[in-house]
């Protein structure tokens, strides 16, 4: 297993069958993760250990294809007979020294620290990570310790040498303020248990606990769409909802509205390359996302920019048609985009349709065609391809295909039914630039992306916008939140 050098503790959810408001523990744990948690700890305080083994299996067979750890409260015999990626102990359990004896080298192993003299004594070596609190005061736990405040927060991280996820009391209201403290993430129990919505319960928390003291700065390169749900005014959507402030680099005027493309006017490349020349030479870019370039000449441009501009990871969303079939980069482009740019991006997002279109071939149809596309589109010169699984007819789950000439990763999500939708594509790349600017590795990144989209298209019957395919809503937890 390589669970311990993958841990991400951002949002760690504490789940246990007295604190889901007597709804079903795996739809909870589905509906958390859906909304951006990254690690799930189970807790289980009286019943038998059947039941407790059961109920971790459950969530086990859950959670594992989506590649979301699962953390077993106290009870290391429960740990290994389910399979669990990890276990939690408190300091008045087994030492960490024992416990790693009996789980093994490779098992996840967390450790609660409620002062500074439980930091002293913690070994790095025995202990991945350290749940700190309580923060603030709760009611979940009744034999905590004295809360600990957000300078006494501040004060144990900084004298841990492993991440630390701090846990006790920690909501909407303050989630941002105890990040803001250094800390790897936080852990909530109520806040998501007993939410009404818990996938928008964790997007929001996940999105205040994800800001910084440093908001990082996006760059869109895209055409604009004036109907608002794709291109630029989809990205700076995206880049809004995720934290990070977005600009825009402008290719292409579209004439365009839900029902189709009705006319491209694109941008000269000498005027694009002076929005890039102004933007660099002023904004620190923490990202660049490039969407439609409509021709070839923006397209050598950008790949100019590119091998002399700013070293920052590049998500390519290689923009070629309309859902309605309007072409939106003309021959030269493409061969652009072959020769030119796809070795200077960090990852390029194809769909079905446009990975067939750049290898000058049919769409891939199936998991397995994608597969090998990906492929052959690392071949062409890409370090990392996505290719995207919405088009794909078959399974329940939407499978995006992540490979970066060595491992092939399935990244899964719940297909949602429902009229089709505009703007996906955009958001998706949108939303991964917008990650890893915020400090993500391109997996965590793939992933979080994929149901940022997914809550976007659930959210999008919340619009009502022209008469043909709906636009995506991107701000549409947030808006849940806030009761627009």
């Amino acid at each position: 297993m390589t669970a311990r050098r993958t841990l991400d503790l951002s949002l760690y959810f504490v789940v246990s069958s007295d604190s889901t408001a007597g709804r079903p523990l795996c739809g909870i744990v589905s509906e958390a993760v859906r909304g951006g948690v990254t690690a799930v700890q189970l807790r289980r305080k009286g019943g038998s250990i059947r039941d407790f083994v059961a109920e971790g299996r459950e969530l086990l067979a859950l959670l594992r294809p989506l590649g979301v750890p699962l953390i077993v409260n106290d009870r290391p015999d429960v740990a290994l007979v389910v399979g669990a990626d990890g276990l939690h102990v408190g300091q008045d359990d087994m030492a960490p020294a024992d416990v790693r004896r009996v789980v093994g080298p490779d098992l996840i192993v967390g450790l609660s620290v409620t002062s500074l003299e439980d930091a002293a004594g913690l070994d790095a070596e025995l202990v991945d990570y350290a749940g700190v609190g309580p923060v603030f005061p709760t009611t979940s736990k009744r034999d905590a310790a004295t809360a600990l405040g957000l300078d006494g927060l501040r004060r144990i991280a900084k004298a841990l040498s492993v991440p630390t996820v701090a846990i006790g009391g920690i909501n909407r209201e303050n989630a941002e303020q105890v990040r803001a403290t250094g800390v790897a993430g936080i852990a909530v129990m109520a806040a998501i248990g007993t939410a009404e919505r818990p996938a928008v319960a964790a997007a929001s928390l996940r999105a205040r606990s994800s800001q910084s003291n440093r908001i990082p700065n996006v760059l869109a390169i895209a055409g604009s769409d004036p109907s608002g749900g794709a291109g630029i005014q989809a990205d700076l959507k995206t880049f809004a909802a995720l934290g990070v402030y977005g600009c825009a680099a402008v290719t292409a005027l579209t004439a365009q509205n839900t029902r189709g493309v009705f006319g491209v006017l694109p941008t000269s490349a000498a005027f694009l390359g002076a929005q890039l020349t102004a933007l660099c030479g002023d904004i620190d870019l923490g990202a660049i996302k490039i969407g439609m370039l409509a021709t070839g000449p923006n397209a050598q441009t950008v790949a100019a920019w590119l091998a002399h501009g700013p070293s920052k990871p590049v998500v390519l969303d290689p923009v070629l048609c309309a859902g309605t079939g309007a072409r939106l980069l003309d021959d030269e482009g493409i061969r652009v985009l072959r020769t030119e740019l796809f070795r200077r991006v960090t990852v390029a997002t194809p769909n079905a349709d446009e990975a067939g279109a750049l290898l000058g071939g049919s769409a891939p149809a199936t998991l397995s065609d994608a597969a090998d596309a990906a492929r052959a589109l690392h071949a062409l010169g890409l370090r990392n391809v996505l290719v995207t699984g919405g088009h794909l007819a078959e399974g329940a789950d939407c499978v995006d295909l992540l490979y970066d000439g060595a491992e092939l990763v399935e990244i899964k999500t719940p297909r949602i039914e429902g009229p089709p939708t505009h703007g996906t594509g955009c958001t998706l790349s949108s939303a991964i630039a917008a990650l890893l600017a915020r400090g993500r590795d391109l997996r965590s990144a793939c992933t979080e992306a994929q149901r940022f989209v997914a809550l976007a298209i659930e959210a999008a019957a919340d619009l009502t916008v022209g008469s043909g395919n709906r636009p995506v809503h991107q701000l549409g937890s947030q808006w849940r939140q806030a009761g627009f």
